[in-house]
């Protein structure tokens, strides 16, 4: 982190490059932990437990080092809220500095921390204090009947149980925002609706793309109104403090913004996203007895099957599929197998002369079943229920030939299709083209024929057996 490393660049230029560590973004109790501070402390100021609304100087390597020389571990933890037996991963490094490096966290420090931990429940708590709860809860019971009457609208969610969730998500705590205002207006006094203003306007500036100048004054004045509006909640008695680390982390965002850039929406459902990949879904696949060993196992199972598929995808294997590619090679042959129920496509995918695999589908088994319907069984039903279904299908006009069948459907050159298949099957080892052969030569059919209304093919590909595959 302090000598240059030359590297080639994709432009063909070498350049001189400097390695560091990119803002790490986390909850509060991680953050927590990566700073070694206490809980209920901020991790990037110095600001007391008891008075995070107040200004403070940003946390240093080299001051928590002079602090941890001339303390004891209880002076420390109760006076700076320093953990003294540990230190940060960071401390080692030349050009790094974790309490700098944290970066803001929309999602747990706004959207479920300040909005729904904070106000959502100081609302309800408010409504108690002042109006006692029988009547509180006529009250909330209405600001939910409004949440539930949102119309349905682009961007809008509908909350038919209104604001009791089973569980909180940050879906759930996004949409709740875009409906909460409207429906606590006119149950709660203005400075409350104001508060929810402030916070709103805020949350939105900070999901801008671009941030000037402009905008991050106008970040700070919604700052200043939220801290001005929300007194309500303590002259009122429902709270006692405002030193909450989620809300205080809203003071940082101007600094913030200006070292790392504009969140735009960034927070730590991006992260936790692979961690339903990595660790939930294989979690679900173990037997839960020691699972740590199998789901390791999992992960580099499917690891290799994701490399495997991009070297096959490279190869251009997964191309198509299967009976495409039997389609294409069945063009290519002289002759067609034909089974009474069931035919083989294909080839087999290794060469009878030389042992070596050749570049073709495996073989697909083919069965076709037709459905069994009541006209096909005529013979074991007596005369008179026999008569009766005659009589039913003279009604419904079931074709019995094949020039009523071609009529019924509109197909006039139905006859002569079928006059082509007969001279195909009837001639597989002396194949020509339909073309050349006249219609006179072709066998006509006068028989009587079955109309089956439907038909079930099941195709069976089976794959190639293990100890013949190519290892990749």
């Amino acid at each position: 982190m302090t000598k240059p490393t030359v590297m080639w660049f994709g432009d063909g230029h070498y350049r001189r490059v400097i390695f560091g560590l990119s803002p790490y973004i986390t909850d509060y109790e991680e953050q927590v932990l990566l700073a070694c501070i206490v809980q209920g402390w901020c991790a990037k100021c110095l600001a007391m437990r008891q008075e995070l609304d107040t200004d403070a100087l940003y946390r240093s390597h080299k001051h928590a080092e002079a602090l941890i020389k001339e303390f004891d571990l209880k002076t420390l933890r109760d006076v700076y809220g320093i953990v003294g037996d540990t230190i940060p991963f960071t401390s080692s490094f030349p050009c790094a500095n974790i309490y700098q490096l944290i970066a803001p966290d929309i999602l747990h420090q706004i959207i479920k921390g300040t909005f729904k931990d904070h106000l959502v429940e100081w609302v309800e708590s408010y409504l108690k204090t002042m109006h006692g709860t029988t009547k509180a809860n006529v009250t909330l019971d209405d600001i939910d009947q409004r949440i539930t009457a949102i119309a349905p609208f682009a961007g809008l969610r509908c909350f038919p149980g209104g604001r009791h969730f089973k569980q909180w998500t940050g879906n759930n705590s996004k949409a709740l925002m875009k409906v909460y205002l409207p429906a606590i207006e006119g149950h709660v006094p203005t400075e409350i609706v104001r508060t929810f203003c402030a916070l709103l306007e805020f949350t939105y500036l900070v999901h801008c793309n671009v941030l000037t100048e402009e905008t991050l004054v106008a970040v700070q004045d919604t700052i200043d109104c939220f801290h001005k509006y929300q007194e309500i909640f303590r002259q009122s008695g429902t709270i006692q403090t405002f030193s909450l680390p989620c809300q205080h982390a809203m003071k940082h965002y101007p600094d913030l913004i200006c070292l790392f850039g504009v969140p735009n929406g960034l927070c730590t459902p991006i992260t936790e996203s692979k961690h339903i990949n990595a660790v939930k879904d294989p979690y679900r696949q173990t037997n839960r007895n020691k699972p740590l060993g199998q789901m390791l196992i999992i992960n580099q199972r499917l690891d290799k099957l994701a490399a495997s598929r991009r070297d096959f995808n490279k190869r251009g294997m997964l191309e198509g599929n299967c009976l495409m590619a039997t389609m294409q090679l069945l063009s290519t042959q002289d002759g067609r197998e034909n089974g009474s129920t069931s035919q083989v496509l294909g080839s087999s995918p290794h060469n009878e002369d030389n042992g070596e695999a050749v570049d073709c589908p495996t073989s697909i088994e083919v069965h076709v079943e037709l459905t069994c319907t009541t006209h096909m069984y005529l013979i074991n039903l007596s005369s008179a229920v026999a008569h009766k279904i005659n009589l039913l299908h003279s009604e419904m006009k079931w074709a019995r030939t094949m020039t009523d069948l071609a009529i019924e459907l509109g197909l006039s050159h139905l006859p002569t299709i079928l006059e082509e298949f007969l001279l195909q099957q009837a001639n597989t080892e002396d194949y020509h083209d339909l073309c050349d052969i006249p219609l006179s030569e072709c066998p006509i059919y006068g028989n009587k024929i079955t109309v089956v209304n439907s038909a079930a093919a099941l195709f069976y590909a089976p794959s190639d057996i293990s100890e013949q595959a190519t290892p990749v």
